[in-house]
Formats: C-alpha cells, sequence, structure tokens
C-alpha cells in the first residue's frame, strides 16, 4: 500500500474453497452465553461495505504503559487482534503470524485451561466457571490477559490474541488495561460455511491423524470406519457458539470502526497474504 490510508471498502479476494492447508489447524472456540459479569453456582452446588483505516500508533509510551511495564522496543510496533466466528480460521492465521513475524500467539481459551491446569490461585478462581459452564467473570479474565501480555516476550515481540474480547464491554475494559490492538482484524464467515468447515472434522483413533469427510477424507475404508468426531463439533452447537458471536459482532464492529474487514471464505494462505498487505513490522 502507498501510504498510511487505505480505501474504506470491505477487502474481498477470489473464492476459494479449498481448505485441506487448514484443517489440522484448531479452532478456537466460541464464547459461552451470558453476561460476563454472572458468578458461576458454588462448586458444591454479509455484504455491507466495510472500513479500511490507517494504521494506528504503537499503544505503550515511556509514561504510559501498564504500571511496572517499561518502554516498547522502538521497532516493534504490531499488537494484533483477531476477531470472527467459529470456524474462521483465527488459530491458523495467528499461528502463520507468529511463525513468521515472532509474535506472540495468545490464544485466550488456551491461556485460562492453563491456569486451571497448573492449579494456580487465580487458576482455583477460573475452575468453578468452566465446571457450571458460566463465562468467567470479566475481572479474572483480565487480570489473567494483563498478567499475560506484561511478559517480557509480549512486550518485546509483540502479539496476536484471539478468542476475546467477546463483546463490548470486554472491549472497553481491554482498552483501559493499557494493551489496546493497534490492528484488529474481522475474519467474516457465513455460519453454513462454518458448519461444513467444523461438524465433518474427525479423527483417527489408532494414528491421531486429522481428518476432514469432504476435504480431505481417509484413503483407507477403515480408516475412515473408526473415525471419531469431537462432540463439540456438534451442529447444534456450532450454531449455537456462531448465533453468540453474531448477537455480538455489530456492536465490535462498530466499537473497533478502524477495523479492517476479510472474506474468511477462501484458501487460509491466500488470506494471510492479504492480512500482511494490511501492516508492515518495519519501524
Amino acid at each position: 500500500m502507498d501510504g498510511d490510508v487505505t480505501s474504506r471498502c470491505w477487502a474481498t479476494l477470489e473464492h476459494n474453497t479449498c481448505l485441506r492447508t487448514s484443517l489440522s489447524a484448531p479452532v478456537a472456540p466460541a464464547g459461552r452465553d451470558g453476561r460476563h459479569d454472572q458468578a458461576p453456582p458454588s462448586p458444591s452446588g454479509d455484504g455491507r461495505l466495510r472500513r479500511e483505516t490507517q494504521h494506528l500508533p504503537a499503544h505503550a509510551e515511556p509514561d504510559g504503559g501498564p504500571p511496572g511495564v517499561s518502554a516498547r522496543e522502538p521497532h516493534r510496533l504490531h499488537d494484533l487482534l483477531l476477531l470472527g466466528p467459529p470456524g474462521c480460521g483465527k488459530s491458523l492465521q495467528a499461528a502463520l503470524l507468529a511463525q513468521k513475524y515472532g509474535l506472540v500467539n495468545i490464544f485466550f481459551g488456551d491461556l485460562l485451561r492453563e491456569k486451571v491446569a497448573a492449579k494456580t490461585a487465580v487458576g482455583e478462581l477460573i475452575k468453578p466457571f468452566f465446571e457450571s459452564g458460566y463465562p468467567v467473570r470479566d475481572s479474572i479474565a483480565l487480570s489473567v490477559l494483563k498478567d499475560r501480555l506484561s511478559e517480557r516476550d509480549c512486550l518485546t515481540n509483540g502479539w496476536v490474541l484471539h478468542g476475546f474480547p467477546r463483546d463490548v464491554d470486554q472491549a472497553d475494559l481491554f482498552k483501559h488495561t493499557g494493551f489496546e490492538p493497534n490492528r484488529v482484524f474481522f475474519l467474516n464467515l457465513p455460519t453454513e460455511v462454518a458448519l461444513q468447515r467444523i461438524c465433518q472434522r474427525a479423527t483417527d483413533p489408532v494414528s491421531g491423524e486429522r481428518y476432514h469427510t469432504i476435504f480431505k477424507p481417509p484413503a483407507d475404508e477403515d480408516v475412515h470406519q473408526r473415525l471419531r468426531r469431537n462432540p463439540r463439533d456438534a451442529p447444534s452447537l456450532v450454531e449455537k457458539k456462531a448465533d453468540i458471536y453474531n448477537r455480538q459482532v455489530t456492536e465490535l464492529e462498530d466499537y473497533y470502526e478502524e477495523a479492517i474487514f476479510l472474506n474468511a471464505d477462501q484458501d487460509p494462505y491466500t488470506i494471510f497474504e492479504h492480512i500482511e498487505t494490511r501492516f508492515s513490522l518495519a519501524s
């Protein structure tokens, strides 16, 4: 691109339904419904025009970062946020960005699960929410995320976050932590395409190999017969997750008014190239 300002349009490329390159990448689970400040029970008991705009300045200044956080490295400018419905490929794009540019790949769901698995103090606070099915309270979620983004690797290399925020309330709380992203990408995908991508995934319990019954079926009939699908990939659950996202996305789009919108219904490496054209890691 020439200059900092891009045209105000929804970025779309040629349609490509080849999904083979993305099938082995994990798909970030969508959030559960309900208020984020709600306490869990006791443990005992498409077609719109979109905006593409100018690059935002790095958010951390010598005197403006979170308490105890030193100034950013002058050559490292990018903290990226990927938003989108289940099946849109956020996890794969984050992995590609992290691999090529050295950004720290942060999937918020994994971050919470790691705290629970490690049996940390905050993990013990998170565990009842997981067990009850309620969303983790925002104050706890923000504390975990802020601590991770304050670590040296994130401060010096930058980060790519996905799985958070789920709604405008979380986005606003995130902004006030001092770790606001300077690039936001929405990966748009119709629900029917998400269902096709997710609900046909299967794993061979013997080899651990991942397949897709449409785009990457096993050649061996014996393998085909023993394939197993993750219960979380059931159509009813995928539709519910997509519905939760769709109810929040309009407000998130308005909140991140300088975000870039991409068509995620195409080859993942084409999407990655398109993301690359929207930012530069040069100082």
